[in-house]
């Protein structure tokens, strides 16, 4: 830990000369950068330790569910890669959305030589940041999926440099959050078709502790009026993932629909969602030597999304596969409402999950 400590000095006193160069403007862009960059710094430590304390509660039983249908975005690299395994190892149907179908059908080659016998994997095209894509990959996957047991919203970009969508929509805001939010809009009904009294069908989100920094700028939600800091867009995609997913929570009950919705951070988790931080660009091996791997942060995700353990858990936020408090968790009922209002305008959603 002493060297995650040392990274953070050294990279205060570096961002700090490079002040003397800039104009008066830059040198303001820059403060708010530095100010962000140490305040995930602090975060991540702080979910580093819980982490290291809590990572004995960090397990899941991996139930027969031969035949039972997975929906996932993303899940070529990272976390996603050891959902899948975890996911085939469950005898499941896991149905992958994304960019590069070639990639995927060589992943699941591989997985079978390796010695992976059990489950079924499907890779259909998906671009989770564009709503046509969405659209296009929804309606693939009801022609030959009419039930699902669990839709996984797993798909993120992380600090990525400013960029909007050929619809109108800030990167990390359309991939982390808006596609997702459009997808279980749409998958929402096969769900519901599938999940009984007892056994609900369910929705598991991947958050981030990064939340806990966010705030919803629904004024300039693309970042376009102000200087755009990728940390902040990050947690505001972040921030915005959790309260929909607690918020989808509390409209199924009131449905009486027979769909949970889950938040799951999965830890702190050496992968290449980290390639743009100082940390990772000036100490790599930090990652190595803190960070889990991703098989242990495939855990929670897998745990919300099949285990029966995790019936009690639906509408909370979830690490190391315990509840998690956070002072958003706590006092947003307000905020969940008015995101949710807000993104079925912005999707021109007349009714949720009827599509």
């Amino acid at each position: 830990m002493i060297w995650y400590l040392l990274t953070v000095l050294l990279i205060i006193p570096l961002y700090l000369l490079s002040l003397f160069c800039l104009s008066p403007k830059d040198k303001k862009d820059l403060l708010e950068e530095i100010k962000w960059e140490l305040k995930y710094l602090w975060l991540g430590f702080q979910a580093v330790i819980d982490d290291l304390f809590k990572i004995w509660k960090n397990k899941t039983d991996l139930p027969r569910r031969k035949g039972d249908v997975v929906v996932m975005t993303g899940g070529l690299r990272g976390i996603g890669l050891e959902v899948i395994r975890m996911l085939l190892e469950c005898d499941m149907i896991v149905v992958v959305g994304c960019r590069d179908i070639e990639k995927g059908e060589h992943f699941a080659n591989k997985m079978r030589m390796e010695g992976t016998t059990l489950g079924k994997l499907d890779f259909k095209t998906l671009d989770v940041s564009s709503m046509e894509s969405v659209r296009n990959f929804a309606a693939a996957v009801k022609k030959d999926y009419p039930k699902i047991h669990v839709l996984i919203n797993n798909a993120a970009v992380m600090y990525v440099p400013y960029a909007i969508t050929s619809e109108g929509y800030e990167t990390q805001f359309a991939t982390n959050y808006l596609g997702h939010f459009l997808l279980t809009h749409l998958l929402l009904k096969q769900l519901d078709a599938t999940g009984t009294e007892d056994a609900p069908a369910r929705v598991v989100h991947i958050s981030s502790v990064a939340h806990e920094l966010g705030g919803i700028n629904f004024d300039d939600i693309n970042f376009e009026k102000e200087y755009y800091i990728a940390y902040k867009a990050y947690s505001q995609s972040k921030l915005a993932q959790l309260l929909f997913g607690l918020y989808l929570n509390e409209i199924l009950k009131e449905r009486k629909s027979n769909v949970r919705s889950y938040v799951v951070h999965p830890g702190i988790v050496n992968t290449e969602l980290f390639n743009n931080t100082i940390v990772k660009k000036t100490s790599p091996f930090i990652l190595g030597l803190w960070f889990k791997p991703p098989d242990k942060g495939a855990v929670p995700i897998v745990f919300c999304a099949i285990s029966p353990q995790a019936k009690h858990l639906d509408g909370c936020y979830v690490s190391n596969c315990l509840k998690k408090e956070t002072p958003v968790t706590k006092n947003s009922k307000d905020l969940q409402q008015k995101l949710f209002n807000f993104s079925t305008d912005l999707l021109k959603i007349e009714e949720f999950g009827k599509s």
